[in-house]
């Protein structure tokens, strides 16, 4: 008893020191995480660098985007944008011959951006403007660019080591000095260090500085020692009983249909928390339906909706029969019901994952964050075994699909 007292209150005070040194940190760096909202924006503009001196672009002083700056054939500098997308002002249309190219901020990828998809002002890239329906300007965005990569192999390259597989060397990959991950390092054939992988940037938290982000990492890494130390003996406390439920049956809302073999339901009958997609993947709608407080909805087939994506991407929608599932041995995102039909509780353990071990024929190469966007092939790997954040391709380079955390249950 003695030594689980000295475990909580340690749990305590580093829980405790760990939120107001956070929270102090992530004040003074501004850190905003983007919420998983989707934004109904119209469009966005995010001026880019366009044309060279053997691909001339079309464009005039007035015309050119504010911030970007216009050269000639020959590289001397002839001004800079005046047009303003925030407020845009009437300018000829004619071509200024003696510009060729621009250099702006950002040199990558469409200028216009349309559909805008799921994106907000939050998770909208810095330097992109984004607009309303109307036409009008909404906002800027917030969120730093993720580095854009060729795929391309270097041929250069004989084989690499990262940080996440120790020294071993990883021959037969295919990879670049952009693609390859942070601290990864690429090597020739004779030996010679080609190159070191620098960060990728894949987190749109927009810090302010590397100095920064290390502070909350620490004080991240001190917070969840504390939390898991707390939760440790909370489970120890509260630990599910062998007893069973006598529960009617459960609802478990998961990801259903594709565009291939569309689903058959509307928005009203949709469940809560549960996002609606047509077969080219634009977002219909949220479901309204709620488990624990079901509404009347119509038993049409909506023709726009095609599948759906749900926190729970595996597994039966419908439990029945329960066996002998508790409210606390039930698994969270689902909702259970007694025999006579009425809501009792959500379940309270996390569900496992199982996956099998197959490998998927249709898998060329995979790519994860630990090793960047180098390409792994030859591996064996299927969509339910592959890890938190991993993209799955075939051999054509289309995406089958990305690695979801990997969970174990508590119950």
């Amino acid at each position: 008893m003695a030594v689980h007292k000295q475990v909580s209150f340690l749990a305590y005070l580093l829980l405790v020191l760990g939120l107001l040194l956070l929270v102090s940190a992530v004040e003074h760096v501004d850190a905003k995480p983007c919420t998983k909202e989707c934004g109904h924006l119209g469009f966005g503009i995010c001026p880019r660098s366009q044309g060279s001196p053997q691909n001339p672009i079309c464009t005039n002083c007035c015309s050119g985007f504010k911030g970007c700056n216009y050269y000639s054939i020959n590289g001397t500098f002839i001004c800079e944008g005046q047009s303003d997308p925030k407020k845009p002002k009437a300018c000829p249309l004619n071509c200024d011959p003696d510009i060729a190219y621009s250099k702006c901020p950002r040199s990558g990828g469409k200028t216009f951006i349309y559909p805008t998809g799921c994106t907000t002002c939050c998770t909208g890239y810095k330097g992109c403007y984004y607009f309303g329906k109307d036409g009008k300007f909404v906002c800027e965005g917030e969120s730093d660019e993720p580095k854009a990569c060729t795929l391309e192999c270097d041929p250069r390259v004989a084989y690499m080591t990262c940080p996440s597989s120790g020294l071993a060397k990883l021959s037969q990959v295919c990879v670049n000095c952009c693609t390859a991950g942070e601290g990864c390092k690429l090597y020739g054939y004779d030996g010679s260090l080609i190159c070191t992988g620098e960060p990728q940037s894949y987190i749109s938290t927009a810090y302010i500085s590397t100095m920064a982000v290390y502070k909350v990492s620490f004080l991240a890494h001190l917070l969840v020692l504390g939390m898991c130390l707390l939760v440790s003996t909370v489970e120890h406390a509260n630990a599910c009983t062998k007893e069973c439920g006598n529960l009617g049956y459960g609802i478990c809302p998961g990801s259903e249909g594709s565009p291939e073999n569309p689903i058959c339901t509307n928005c009203c009958s949709g469940y809560k928390g549960c996002n609606y997609y047509n077969a080219n993947g634009t977002f219909i709608c949220e479901g309204t339906s709620d488990p624990k407080n079901p509404n009347i909805c119509p038993s049409y087939c909506d023709p726009q909706i095609a599948y759906s994506k749900c926190p729970r991407s595996e597994g039966k929608t419908i439990i029945y029969p329960t066996g002998c599932t508790t409210c606390c041995t039930g698994y969270k995102g689902c909702y259970y019901f007694g025999q006579d039909g009425e809501f009792v509780c959500e379940g309270e353990s996390i569900e496992p994952k199982g996956c099998t071990k197959e490998c998927d024929p249709r898998v060329a190469y995979m790519t994860c964050p630990s090793s960047g966007l180098a390409k792994l092939n030859q591996v064996c790997v299927n969509c339910c075994s592959a890890g938190e954040g991993c993209k799955l391709y075939d051999n054509d380079g289309s995406l089958l699909c990305t690695g979801e955390p990997q969970s174990i249950s508590t119950a």
